[in-house]
């Protein structure tokens, strides 16, 4: 807070850190969607139903979608490993 206020009063820190994170939250929001199956059009169709959302300063929401599955492993490398996650 002091880079970023640096006359900001010692017992004035806490707000500050509240309302800098209340004008991030408000400002920056990303929704991370992360699922077994996913196929591009969904992921077209729920980029652009929350992109459509706007934020206090008319930005977007961004949207980030990732494909993760549990496979059983081929090559083990950790005998004591049998699965691992696979991201698309």
């Amino acid at each position: 807070i002091r880079e970023i206020k640096p006359n900001v009063k010692e017992k004035s820190i806490d707000l500050e850190i509240q309302k800098s994170l209340e004008e991030a939250f408000k400002t920056n929001v990303r929704v991370l969607l992360i699922i077994d199956e996913l196929g591009s059009e969904q992921k077209d169709t729920i980029k652009n139903v929350i992109k459509s959302f706007k934020l206090h300063n008319s930005e977007s929401i961004l949207f980030d979608g990732y494909v993760v599955r549990l496979v059983q492993k081929i090559n083990l490398l950790n005998a004591k490993s049998e699965f691992a996650l696979t991201v698309q």
